[in-house]
This record gives structure tokens, sequence and C-alpha cells, in this order.
């Protein structure tokens, strides 16, 4: 079976899953939907109901795997993040702005922090010009240096979206302390301890079901360690596999077994931690299946090249259209539901490609600016 991705594959695996992502984080704010297990696992109001409307083809249906399973995008991101890093540098000399530790850290931080914080910021403003919100300085302020993910509690994480540059940050630095340049046993070693380590303390602090520890348990989410496994997952075949002659009938195969897992995992607590791993699987036979017919190749590598832009701005979109979407009472996803749910999705990617446009005319250079001054005066100071 091929497992290598091909750079045209990769933009579709990330097409495809900004979509979800973007749909997920619109529906599971809507009351009658089902929510999703992603922070913590719970059986009761979640995977039970979404069982029951499968069984019972609830009208709201299509809604209810959107906003149970949508977030199964954000694992694919994460293993793309390993696979590239492995593809970029395992085998190749740093670049010179990246040569140390600290060169590297800067250099990535600069890049997600130019893509974040102009987003962010525009948030902020229509939250408390639409809804009236107050934002605590302290939660701002680590957002603003992606230390948020382990600083603040949970509750402080407004919107879930943003803290996933951090997430970014803290697996790049896990690479290149732990994974880059290491070869043979030393690699499998860390990247066993790496595993085993995430295996362990997500199983000691998998909530019971009085849900103690629920808030340590989500607290422990928005960090790397919860994601080691679909990351290493992505640097073992980044660095693995081979490009081969495409089997068909494998792929459909890993296809189907891959959603049957990912679907039975679902609804046991422990097995539940190795659903991303299937998710993965899913999307990258479905994606390779895509690859043979060229609209859904076209759009999948489209999406791709705008899904940064997508993932930092569709939050700005939600408030508005959740108020139209969320009017009613009891919502039922009919043809005005469904025409508004399209809008959104439509006004998300030209948003996107607007911010696209503006974060390289304009943005870039001036966070740029911003951020090399400020190394500057902080070189100046350490020098005196």
């Amino acid at each position: 079976m091929n497992l290598n991705i091909s750079r045209e594959e990769a933009l579709c695996l990330k097409g495809y899953a900004i979509i979800s992502i973007v749909l997920h984080n619109l529906l599971h704010l809507v009351a009658p939907l089902v929510k999703e297990n992603e922070f913590y696992y719970n059986y009761n109001y979640r995977s039970y109901w979404i069982w029951d409307h499968i069984k019972n083809l609830h009208p709201n249906l299509l809604a209810d795997i959107l906003s149970f399973f949508g977030w199964y995008g954000v694992p694919i991101f994460i293993f793309l993040s390993g696979y590239g890093l492995t593809k970029k540098y395992d085998g190749s000399k740093l670049y010179s702005q990246e040569s140390s530790w600290l060169q590297f850290f800067v250099y990535n931080f600069k890049k997600l922090w130019i893509l974040m914080v102009p987003a962010y910021l525009i948030y902020l403003v229509l939250s408390v010009l639409l809804e009236d919100r107050d934002f605590s300085i302290y939660a701002i302020v680590c957002q603003l240096t992606m230390t948020i993910n382990f600083l603040c509690s949970p509750k402080y994480i407004d919107p879930g979206v943003y803290w996933y540059f951090g997430l970014t940050l803290q697996l790049y630095l896990v690479y290149r302390f732990f994974l880059f340049k290491k070869e043979g046993r030393v690699f499998w070693l860390m990247l066993s301890a790496l595993a085993l380590v995430s295996l362990f303390l997500s199983l000691i602090l998998l909530p019971d079901e009085r849900e103690k520890v629920q808030p340590l348990y989500e607290y422990f989410s928005h960090n790397c360690i919860r994601w080691m496994l679909p990351f290493l997952l992505g640097v073992c075949l980044g660095r693995y596999a081979k490009p081969k002659k495409e089997n068909w009938i494998l792929t459909a195969l890993m296809t189907v077994v891959s959603l049957l897992f990912l679907f039975l995992f679902s609804f046991n607590q422990k097995l539940w931690l190795l659903t991303p791993l299937f998710a993965i699987g899913f999307f990258i036979g479905i994606v390779k299946l895509f690859m043979k017919i060229k609209p859904l190749k076209s759009l999948g590598i489209w999406l791709g090249s705008l899904s940064a832009y997508l993932f930092a701005t569709h939050p700005l979109l939600r408030p508005f259209f959740l108020h139209l979407v969320v009017s009613p009472k009891q919502l039922y996803l009919n043809g005005e539901s469904w025409l508004w749910i399209t809008t959104y999705l439509l006004s998300a990617v030209v948003l996107a490609c607007v911010y696209c446009w503006i974060s390289r005319r304009y943005l870039v250079p001036l966070c740029e600016r911003i951020i090399n001054r400020c190394i500057k005066s902080v070189s100046f100071k350490k020098n005196n």
C-alpha cells in the first residue's frame, strides 16, 4: 500500500480537513445538535446520542455527524505537521535562520504569529462590539504570546481555535529537541517514549463517570502530549514511507476499515484515545481516491492552499451566522437553515481569500517589522 503522501495529496488533506473543522466549529455550537468528544469523553450525552440519531435517521443526522466527527480535521493537521517537518528537515541542513534551537523557535514563532495575530485582534473587537463581552487581559497576553495552552485554564481559551497555534509551536519544539537528526535505535527509542508517555498520561487522566478530573484532562488536551500519537505517526510516515504504485483495492479497504474502527472506538472511553489515528487513515484513503477525480482533486488543492487563512479567519464569521442559524428555539435543518450554513462556508472561503491577499501584501511586512524590532530591543538590553 502506498502510504507516501505527495505535495498535492497533502494540500488535498488540508483542504478537506479545514472544511470539516469550519463546519464543525459552527454546528457544534447549535444547541440541538450532538456535541463532540474532543477534549474529554462523554458517553451519556454525546456518544449515546449520535448512535441514537444514526439508528433512527434523525432529521438533523448530517449536521449531527459534522458536529460530532468534524473536529477530526484537527489531528489531520497535527499529522501533517509531523509529516511536513520530517520531509523538510530529515537528511538536510537547517537554514541559517534556524541553525540553533532558539533560532528555530523564533523563525517558526514569527511564521505562526504573523498568521494568527491580525485575525485574533479583529475577533476580539468584533466580540466586544457584537456580543458585549469582556476578555481577561491575562488571557489576551497569553494568546498573543502563544502560551495560553499551559498558562490559562481552558475556560479562558476563547475562541476554541487560536489555541492551536500554541500547540503547533509546542510540536515543532518536540521535533527539534527529540526527533531531529536522530537515527536508528535512538530515533525509535525517542518515538516510543513519547508515544508511551502520551498514552499513559491520557489513561490516568481520563475523566471518570462523575467527571472529577474533566477540567484537568481538558487542560491537558490543549497541550502537545495529548496529541503525540497523530504527530508521531506523521513523523514515521515522513521518514519511512516510500512512493509505491497505488493499489486502489488496498486503499479502499484501508478507508473502510479506518472508518469502521473510528466509529466503533468512539463508544469506548479508553479506545477513544486511538480514534485520531483511524481518522487519519480514513482521510488519507479518501483523498487518495479523490485524486483520481479531477474536480475533487482541484477543489481540494485550492482549499488546501487557503487552509491556514481559513483556519485563522472563520471564527470572525461565527457570531453573525450563529444568530441566523440558531434563531429558532429548536433547529430543524430545512432548506433555509442549510442555505445559511452553505452561505457561511462560502463566506469563510471568500474572507480567507481576502485575508490571504491583505496578509501577503501588508500584514506580513508590518508584523515582521514589529517582531524584528522586539528582537533587536531584547538583544540590545542583553548586550548592555
